[in-house]
């Protein structure tokens, strides 16, 4: 357990979510900055993560100059920014906000150190921060092995902690106390990973992609969702897309409404979770890949019914990003 300093830190009130504060604030600013000219006319995308609480909302970005690995805390009431957390060498991949704490998963830019962040506070202030190991440190990961996504319920917080498996990190303890290793692949020559976290009821949704591709027999490693009991974790089902039309990367999942949602790359599938859970291949009942604000860059949110984030327009030149909700 390690503790860490806290750049600034602002009270902030508890007032009720406005969505066109939050866009019109310093997201808004935060998006704007998200693209650089790199010279004649090549522009480069910072990545985005971002999450909406009841209270308030965090963007983490990078890459816009030196040391600028940064979690912002937003207020949802003002729009305006509370505070910056600075992540040294270490980009957040998920973050999930709680009424009584944050928590953001990082991985290392230059290494392979993965840290689960812990930010506490009450209705008023920040408490104090945190981060911790994702895994047993004697463990050695591979090239698809780092922290990706997560989510939590009362006592955990559920890692998708690519090939290597899921992991449950005691909110407790504050360290992993178990590994579920994914067993996605009848055929042992395959390989999966999972990328992000859903915790849905008594069950946690992991999606999945593929690592491996057989180029003689013209297959792919097992890419969808696999439903694991909360409790005991044993597999309930895996539901594969169909691979001769679909293709994922790097799946992330939401909750929206009675929705499941799955973002892979800058396309959106939606399902009504009763209708999904009972399926036997993942066909998405809706599309999303046509935004009238413009394409989503970095990761966004998805909450009733509409997906929050960072949008580029290109139709202008140069092009410019802004802060938007697509409702779909």
């Amino acid at each position: 357990m390690k503790s860490i300093r806290l750049l600034a830190v602002l009270l902030f009130s508890c007032g009720l979510f406005a969505e066109s504060k939050i866009l019109t604030g310093d997201l808004n600013n935060i998006c704007e900055k998200a693209l650089f000219d790199l010279g004649n006319n090549n522009f480069k995308t910072v990545s985005t993560v971002f999450s909406q609480g009841s209270f308030i909302s965090a963007v983490s970005t990078y890459g816009l100059e030196k040391d600028s690995n940064m979690l912002v805390f937003l207020d949802n009431n003002t729009g305006k920014s509370l505070f910056s957390l600075y992540l040294e060498d270490f980009r957040a991949s998920d973050i999930k906000i709680e009424d009584k704490a944050t928590w953001i998963l990082a991985n290392q830019f230059r290494g392979k150190e993965t840290r689960l962040y812990k930010v506490d506070f009450d209705k008023t202030q920040v408490m104090g921060i945190e981060h911790f190991p994702t895994h047993n440190e004697t463990t050695e990961l591979g090239n698809f092995d780092k922290a990706y996504g997560l989510d939590t319920d009362e006592k955990y917080v559920y890692i998708a902690h690519g090939g290597l498996g899921l992991v449950s990190f005691s909110k407790e303890h504050l360290k992993p106390v178990k590994l579920r290793e994914l067993g996605l692949n009848p055929d042992s020559s395959h390989r999966s990973y999972i990328t992000d976290i859903l915790v849905y009821e008594d069950k946690i949704l992991m999606g999945a992609d593929n690592i491996t591709y057989d180029f003689n027999n013209k297959t792919r490693a097992f890419e969808g969702y696999a439903v694991i009991n909360r409790v005991d974790q044993k597999l309930l089902k895996k539901i594969p897309i169909n691979q001769k039309r679909e293709a994922l990367y790097e799946p992330k999942l939401f909750l929206s409404g009675n929705d499941i949602v799955m973002k892979t790359m800058h396309l959106h599938f939606v399902n009504k979770a009763k209708d999904l859970l009972r399926a036997d291949m993942f066909t998405p009942q809706k599309r999303i890949y046509r935004y009238t604000e413009g394409k989503p860059i970095g990761e966004s949110f998805t909450v009733d019914g509409k997906i929050i984030g960072c949008f580029k327009d290109d139709k202008n030149m140069p092009p410019r990003t802004f802060a938007s909700s697509h409702k779909y």
